[in-house]
């Protein structure tokens, strides 16, 4: 039978209609009409088939059809509606081998793509440095979120575990694979390893304020207690009742003359008021009278001394303590030396004389 849908199928077969379904096949199932009962043998096998021309429109209809669905559907919009080429394979396959082997899987790789990038995004904010970095990419922040309605973080693992199952495989994102890669190594807390197999490296992450804390401890270390944030090594406590976390980056281990210092990795002038009350609040809990700013310089600046305040302008008595002090000093970063031996060198003596400079301060 061809051309069969261009009619309707009751009016084509007319009583015969329920004869051929093959639950009324045979003499049980016979239908009576004014002529004669009809009944279809067991055996019956009808075929019917679409011209080349009818399975074009029938593909263009199914597609606008989905089309229309992809861009009203919430995390998708009209970026992720499927092209022709797709629905010209109704030319060797049916619709439901079409949309569980092609279309399905392809729907959901876009899905699980962005849910995958919105985890990535929602980790990366949890860190120190979180905030800064996407505040710098926040466009693209918010189309992620716009494109991931449905996010749950408790589908992490869930959402981790499709894209290592299936990773990215369509033409037109391929060139997102590597991120994809990305996303993976960054929500399982893997490194990348760099020249190893395939993996390319695009850029580095990394955490300089932590680093540049790390290397004052390293100068520092005889003379001060660090406690490690990251490491959650050291913690002290505001109140009593184990109440007020903090993590001061520095506590002399003179308890008689007891001084703070936080590393800030920063020009002199960004250390502001926010840096001045943490470090004030940290010296009145461990009764110091003196607190350090190490940060590094370019030049040869001197200490910036800072003496607290007394009194009050309300009362016009407003003057500078004696025995209370913010010291901002620099550590010396070597400028216009191109041998690398020659640089280290300047830095092991700069060290050294950071290191004289806090011990002349603290007597």
């Amino acid at each position: 039978m061809k051309k069969i849908n261009r009619g309707e199928i009751s009016k084509i077969f007319g009583e015969l209609f329920f004869a051929v379904d093959p639950g009324y096949r045979g003499v049980a199932g016979e239908v009576p009409t004014q002529y004669a009962n009809l009944r279809a043998d067991e055996r019956l096998e009808m075929l019917a088939n679409l011209n080349n021309e009818e399975k074009e429109a029938e593909a263009i209809a199914r597609m606008s059809a989905l089309n229309v669905e992809i861009a009203a559907t919430e995390g998708l919009d009209e970026n992720y509606q499927i092209g022709a080429s797709y629905f010209l394979k109704l030319k060797n396959i049916d619709f439901d081998r079409l949309w569980s082997d092609y279309l399905h899987p392809l729907l959901q790789e876009y899905i699980n793509g962005m849910e995958l990038i919105r985890h990535t995004v929602e980790s990366i904010k949890h860190k120190p440095y979180g905030h800064k970095l996407l505040a710098q990419a926040k466009d693209e922040v918010k189309a992620v979120v716009a494109a991931t309605p449905n996010y749950d973080m408790c589908n992490r693992q869930k959402i981790i575990d499709a894209n290592k199952t299936n990773t990215i495989r369509h033409a037109y994102y391929r060139e997102y694979r590597e991120l994809q890669n990305l996303c993976l190594l960054i929500l399982q807390h893997q490194k990348h390893q760099i020249g190893m197999g395939s993996k390319k490296v695009y850029g580095l992450l990394f955490d300089g304020a932590w680093l540049w804390e790390e290397y004052m401890n390293s100068i520092v270390d005889e003379i001060f207690y660090h406690p490690m944030n990251k490491a959650t090594k050291g913690s002290q406590r505001l109140f009593d009742h184990n109440r007020g976390l903090i993590y001061p980056d520095f506590i002399s281990r003179d308890s008689e003359a007891r001084v703070i210092a936080d590393a800030k990795y920063k020009p002199i002038d960004n250390i502001g008021n926010k840096d001045y009350l943490q470090v004030l609040a940290y010296m009145f809990r461990f009764d110091a009278k003196k607190g350090f700013y190490f940060y590094p310089e370019m030049g040869e600046e001197e200490d910036a001394v800072m003496w607290l305040n007394r009194g009050s302008t309300y009362e016009k008595n407003v003057e500078a303590r004696e025995d209370i002090c913010l010291i901002k000093h620099g550590f010396q970063i070597p400028t216009g030396i191109d041998v690398y031996s020659a640089f280290t060198e300047q830095m092991r003596c700069n060290e050294i004389k950071f290191l004289d400079g806090i011990l002349i301060s603290m007597k």
